[in-house]
């Protein structure tokens, strides 16, 4: 038998110190992925349950620190928690703030409030000073997370004080406080009340579906002191609630025009919830020019290109698919990939490979992707050009596959035969509320196929809670099963 030999006492809380750095360290790291992957397309659930128990295992470690550290008659110790503030107080992100989060309201379940004092305390500084609201939004994810009564209480204390840091903190926490949203979003809504409160309500009124706020809404469309972004949240929120709205007509001619409005003049500032209303809410007859206007504009601008490949992915229209394929092979071509090294935002062949794959379901994997093209000799001295700016520099597509055109184009042959031009596809499959419900449950569908799919769904079903794809996984497992599915494919 192998003896370990003995460590010195003093080794050993240097030891424990650094386990649980770890574990403050890797939750934060985990929960900023599980938030990016969320609605990615690199992402399927399966992905995401692996990173939720990544997530919960390290929480978990800090928890039990926090019991085994414990000097009495304190019922907790403060070993993780000092830890966690440390990383909070150098970094000051929503990451770091959400497992300090956690750690606080496990001390307040123990009957301690001094470490969520200094939470709120620390978001109010930052604030204050115009460094963001990074901490208080950590803090208010922590209480979405969790969901319970102990939530509830301290959501309602922000939002009575009535500051815009914690109201808008509170109805953050509140899209899982249902007994809170139809108060908090009547109140915030109301005339008077500061832009990013608005907004979050206003965005909260169409998440969950509260018809009974549309007529509030319409007050913030035609309030001539909104800013752009307050009308097209809004704008937004009404789309998805005009299903089952009697006036639904004239309140979705309003926000139409605010939603077309935004995409073609900032479409980058449009988000894709904003854009995925306006096209299917939208007829064809007005969606389909206005993407063939940012497609022409795109030959002068790379962006007009994205930002219509971005509306093809989320219109589904299986017309857009043989542009998909031309754009794949013309941004395959020596000269586009040798600009890539130089502006690797300016190719957009991954991209248009993914919006292929988001539609037909054909993934880019297996025997649809080839190799990464092999950079020039010249391509460390070309990025380095300073006549290209740096956003031009960056790689959005980095976690994309390219795409093997040759094949792409051989399966189109016969892929083509099965789509009806009359009909819009996600993943493969003619749009029904049937289909949306299998891909809302295949754990294998990207992420991003399972967030259109649950917005799709409660655009067909009218003004009705959107299925959350960024929840617990069991908790997703009970909202299938109320929606008379579950989960398939693992």
């Amino acid at each position: 038998m192998t003896m370990v030999p003995a460590q010195p006492d003093h080794v050993l809380p240097r030891v424990i110190t650094t386990i649980i750095q770890g574990h403050a360290e890797d939750a934060s790291f985990y929960w900023a992925r599980h938030g990016d992957a969320v609605l990615a397309t690199e992402h399927d659930w399966q992905s995401l349950r692996r990173m939720e128990n990544l997530l919960d295992a390290h929480l978990e470690g800090l928890r039990v620190a926090q019991l085994e550290s414990a000097q009495a008659p304190a019922p907790i110790g403060d070993v993780a928690w000092a830890a966690s503030k440390a990383r909070l107080t150098r970094w000051g992100t929503s990451d770091e703030s959400f497992v300090a989060g956690m750690l606080a309201l496990h001390a307040l379940e123990a009957g301690s409030t001094v470490w969520l004092e200094e939470l709120q305390t620390l978001a109010h500084a930052q604030f204050e000073a115009g460094r963001g609201d990074g901490i208080a939004v950590g803090l208010a994810s922590a209480l979405r997370r969790r969901g319970d009564t102990l939530s509830e209480k301290l959501a309602s204390h922000w939002w009575q004080q009535g500051s815009t840091l914690w109201q808008r903190a509170a109805l953050i926490a509140a899209h899982s406080l249902p007994s809170l949203q139809t108060p908090m979003i009547r109140d915030g809504l109301r005339k008077g009340s500061e832009a990013s409160v608005i907004i979050e309500a206003a965005r909260m009124a169409g998440t969950h579906g509260l018809a009974e706020t549309l007529p509030a809404l319409l007050a913030v469309l035609n309030e001539p002191s909104s800013s752009l972004e307050t009308k097209r949240v809004a704008a937004a929120a009404i789309g998805r609630l005009v299903g089952s709205a009697a006036d639904g007509g004239a309140a979705w001619r309003q926000a139409e025009a605010v939603l077309m409005d935004a995409w073609l003049t900032a479409p980058e500032q449009v988000t894709d919830e904003e854009l995925v209303v306006w096209l299917w809410r939208a007829a064809p007859a007005t969606t389909v020019p206005a993407i063939e206007r940012m497609l022409i504009e795109g030959n002068n601008d790379r962006r007009r290109w994205r930002e219509a490949l971005r509306a093809i992915r989320l219109q589904g229209d299986p017309r857009w698919l043989p542009v998909l394929l031309q754009c794949m092979a013309h941004q395959s071509q020596q000269d586009e990939v040798r600009r890539f090294f130089v502006e690797p935002s300016s190719n957009l062949a991954r991209l248009a490979g993914d919006v292929f794959a988001h539609i037909t379901g054909a993934r880019i994997g297996h025997q649809r992707w080839q190799e990464a093209p092999e950079a020039p000799d010249d391509a460390e001295e070309a990025l380095d050009n300073p006549y290209v700016p740096a956003a031009a520099k960056r790689d959005p597509d980095g976690a994309l596959l390219w795409p093997d055109v040759e094949v792409l184009n051989r399966e189109w042959t016969s892929l083509s035969s099965t789509l009806d031009p009359a009909r819009r596809y996600l993943g493969g499959e003619a749009v029904t509320e049937s289909t949306l419900l299998r891909v809302l449950g295949n754990a294998k569908a990207s992420q991003q196929q399972r967030w259109q799919a649950a917005l799709l769904l409660q655009l067909a079903r009218g003004a009705s809670p959107c299925f959350d794809v960024g929840a617990a996984t069991p908790a997703q497992d009970r909202a299938l099963a109320a929606l008379g599915t579950s989960s398939w494919n693992w």
